[in-house]
């Protein structure tokens, strides 16, 4: 019997049934230290995240769809995260970790939004070193050196950004 694994990731590809892959996060007699989930929303992988406080590098399909249990703030999830990739509809509820890298979206419809994530994302400030933004471009969002330098000021340790510009107004 598997004891300790140091990674799982799960991706699918094809067009079998997600429910058939759902069994391995079931009482799951093993120890993660990474867990990449690309297959399942987050909330029916709650249980298993709850059993599995030594991991530390987590990444959530950006495209999951949002929980009421994410903004739980009793939800005794990943104590020792500090490396994560997760849907921008969960960076308020992490930002108290030490989390040094973070991987995430901003997927909004309204200019305002690009402002509230950025106010968001100063509660990771402490700590956080590394970030990887997919960030949609719309009307009215700021301009790419103003964005850059709101980001500066929200994240001064920061040491590393990736940035990846969507939509009709990248030029």
């Amino acid at each position: 019997m598997l004891k300790q694994a140091h990674r799982l990731n799960l991706k699918k590809e094809g067009p079998q049934s997600i429910s058939r892959y759902a069994q391995i996060l079931d009482e799951t007699p093993f120890r993660l230290k990474t867990f990449r989930n690309h297959m399942f929303d987050f909330e029916p992988t709650i249980p298993f995240l709850t059993s599995q406080p030594d991991i530390t590098t987590w990444y959530q399909c950006l495209a999951a769809e949002p929980s009421p249990q994410s903004s739980d703030p009793d939800l005794p999830l990943l104590p020792l995260l500090s490396d994560a990739a997760i849907p921008s509809w969960l960076l308020p509820t992490y930002h108290s970790r030490n989390i040094t890298r973070l991987h995430t979206a901003m997927v909004y419809q309204i200019p305002d939004e690009e402002h509230h994530t950025l106010n968001t994302l100063v509660g990771y400030g402490r700590t956080l070193t590394a970030l990887v933004l997919d960030r949609d471009v719309i009307d009215g969002c700021s301009k790419l050196e103003d964005f850059v330098t709101g980001l500066a000021e929200c994240l001064p340790l920061l040491e590393s950004i990736y940035l990846w510009h969507r939509g009709d107004l990248v030029g």
